[in-house]
């Protein structure tokens, strides 16, 4: 969280805006008041412009609603309201709880209906995406990228266990990896043994909300990833509503632990809040003024990339326009010499041949991450073909990441000059007669 919160990024405000929308709606099926169903659907339309995963996690508080309001759930949570009964016994016992009536108060009748009316407000925006659903399929390759089950265990794990021990990933085969790989799977263990304290000792109204809003968006997200292939649950930040129920239950089991008659466990459950707070300390340290990998992905070696840039006389910078958020994210980290152009694929070529010929013999051509047929065009270009100046180190062989090419001056064309590609902007579109 103190990772994101750093960025200009959504994830901190979705985080805020889950929470805030979890409270009100518990406080208003509690109080049930007007103004609280107003302001209940005034956060739902907000969670749904931050982030459309809030979908499966308002479809989980709309259920949690309907489940703690009709006449069957009030039926099936009142048998233990006295007492807290196992996971496996209630939903045992639920089935015979179905055959009453599904009859629901007003209260259910008053989310569900704050919740259509906060959803109907996204329609404009659906609309627009419906209509420029190429742009977003573009933008978000990545998603349909393939990853071997095993890779995509160890960042399961990794994304569970980063909520409390988040530090660099050490070299492979280092004793520090060794180490790392040790204390994370203790995290995921003690996060492991507060679910199942919150499923077993809990009342069935407390784990139901956990179980309700936490799940429903991991298991969309690897539904979508095994029928239609590719790597969408193993982004962290799409996983906010499993890190809060894990912070919940996390919350239950220390609580429950701190204040139980056996000494012995007090003292075990205090030394866990202390080591889960100094790891917590440790991992907010090491990123104050640095970005995690899973945070940046690709653009993470945007600093690598720019010293290199940075370090060239009058360096001109190509892209082709599928590189263009990329290029803004860069370009902040660009001394003000650099000139940056977005040239269409197919006449990138001819870009470098009128940059040759304008040019001085010492400015720098470079292209920024060239698709794989541009690659092989850089490659053949006769004299002084392109080479690839900076290659990214990939977890996995398919994994997105930047690159940056050089192509060297023509020896036959290269005019003497001031080395200047021209002014304006830094970045601008550069067309080519």
């Amino acid at each position: 969280f103190v990772s994101y919160a750093q960025e200009a990024r959504p994830y901190s405000l979705w985080v805020l805006l889950l929470t805030l929308s979890g409270a009100v709606l518990l406080w208003a099926l509690r109080r049930n008041r007007p103004g609280q169903w107003v302001l209940y659907g005034l956060l739902v339309a907000l969670c749904a412009y931050t982030s459309l995963l809030s979908l499966p996690v308002l479809v989980g508080q709309g259920l949690y609603a309907i489940a703690t309001t009709s006449r069957w759930g009030s039926r099936w949570l009142g048998t233990y309201r006295s007492s807290a009964r196992p996971l496996s016994s209630s939903l045992s016992s639920s089935l015979n709880a179905l055959s009453f009536s599904g009859r629901m108060d007003n209260r259910a009748r008053h989310a569900l209906i704050a919740l259509g009316l906060g959803l109907l407000t996204l329609l404009p925006w659906l609309l627009l995406a419906l209509g420029r659903w190429d742009t977003l399929q573009d933008n978000t390759t990545w998603m349909r990228a393939g990853m071997d089950w095993p890779f995509r265990l160890i960042i399961g794990l990794y994304t569970l266990a980063v909520l409390v021990f988040d530090v660099p990933v050490a070299p492979l085969g280092s004793p520090a990896l060794l180490m790392e790989v040790v204390i994370a799977t203790g995290v995921v263990a003690i996060f492991a043994v507060a679910v199942w304290a919150l499923c077993r000792r809990a009342p069935v109204r407390v784990w139901l909300w956990v179980v309700l809003v936490s799940l429903p968006t991991p298991l969309l997200l690897l539904g979508l990833d095994l029928v239609l292939g590719g790597q969408r649950s193993t982004a962290p930040r799409y996983l906010m509503p499993v890190h809060l129920g894990l912070i919940l239950s996390l919350a239950y089991a220390l609580s429950q632990g701190w204040v139980d008659r056996r000494a012995a466990v007090q003292q075990r459950w205090r030394w866990v809040a202390i080591a889960l707070l100094c790891l917590s300390l440790l991992s907010c340290g090491l990123h104050w003024q640095r970005s995690p990998k899973y945070q940046k992905t690709r653009n993470l070696d945007n600093p690598a990339i720019a010293q290199l840039i940075n370090a060239e006389r009058s360096p001109l910078l190509l892209a082709e326009p599928d590189e263009t958020l990329d290029i803004l994210s860069l370009s902040g980290e660009l001394d003000d010499d650099s000139r940056i152009r977005i040239v269409p694929t197919d006449s990138v070529i001819a870009a470098i041949a009128t940059a040759r010929s304008l040019g001085s013999c010492q400015a720098s051509i470079l292209i920024f991450n060239p698709s794989a047929q541009l690659q092989q065009q850089l490659i053949q270009l006769a004299p002084n073909g392109g080479k690839e100046v900076f290659t990214p180190q990939r977890l996995i062989p398919d994994e997105l990441a930047l690159t940056l090419w050089q192509v060297g001056p023509d020896p036959t064309r290269c005019a003497q000059g001031s080395g200047s590609w021209g002014t304006g902007d830094k970045l601008q579109r550069w067309t080519v007669p």
